[in-house]
């Protein structure tokens, strides 16, 4: 359990999810800030702020937050069980930003790099005596759409750094039976309720917080949703299935 590592997913999810709001801030040099990228103010507070927080949550979270929020005011008034909740949201709210403002000056750095390599080449078209018929679009089309091809590249390559698509596993490999032998441990350890769903399908109900005060059920469900991603062919099947199947292997 790694709140560190929650901070680095939520973030990057933000970013690709609102994907076309980031573009624009690129092509139009926005900061990273609510007043100029729409999604940051009331998106961000309701997909990264707003969220059920126990009492163990916010007190991991508080505890180990890079960001506290010190701004008593957004709890004010609060019982002292309320307001450790919100403070908790505020903190992890502030380290998700915080993330995600170092992540956009990397997105603007990628998407002044490849501007440059694309504003290169329009340039080197433009002196040439001759078009073909090929390079002539393509100097129409970068003179139309450089900053748009710009900004997509640096995105393509924001995706390709932090959320590149999982390494899936071959089937009968050691690597497979490593990770089945981990699922299986960390399976057992959550309990009968999560232990019960097929791989790939445990979650945690937002009644039941964030799951900061439930280690070992946050690590079982986090690594339940890697393994189903590096395993497709496992997904869905039930704990006896992959139990019989990992004893195979280890019989081999």
């Amino acid at each position: 359990m790694n709140l560190a590592e929650d901070v680095q997913q939520d973030a990057v999810d933000f970013i690709i999810q609102h994907d076309e709001d980031f573009k624009a801030a690129l092509v139009n040099d926005d900061d990273f800030d609510r007043n100029s990228i729409d999604c940051l103010d009331s998106s961000f507070h309701e997909d990264i702020v707003d969220r059920s927080y126990t009492l163990e949550d916010a007190a991991h979270v508080v505890s180990n937050c890079e960001n506290e929020e010190t701004d008593t005011g957004l709890w004010d008034g609060q019982q002292p069980e309320d307001a450790l909740r919100a403070k908790a949201a505020y903190c992890y709210g502030n380290d998700v930003w915080h993330r995600m403002d170092a992540l956009f000056a990397d997105l603007k750095e990628a998407y002044e790099e490849f501007q440059g390599q694309l504003t290169d080449r329009a340039d080197e078209l433009r002196a040439q005596d001759t078009l073909t018929e090929q390079e002539q679009k393509e100097l129409e089309r970068l003179e139309n759409e450089l900053d748009e091809e710009a900004a997509a590249l640096a995105f393509a390559k924001f995706e390709r750094d932090n959320a590149p698509p999982p390494i899936i596993v071959e089937q009968g490999s050691p690597e497979e039976g490593d990770l089945l032998a981990r699922w299986l441990d960390l399976n057992a350890r959550a309990g009968l309720l999560w232990s019960g769903y097929p791989m790939g399908d445990s979650y945690i109900d937002a009644r039941c917080g964030v799951g900061y005060g439930m280690p070992e059920i946050k690590d079982y469900v986090d690594f339940d949703h890697v393994a189903a991603k590096r395993m497709p062919h496992w997904r869905g099947k039930r704990r006896d299935e992959i139990q019989t199947y990992a004893s195979s292997l280890q019989a081999r």
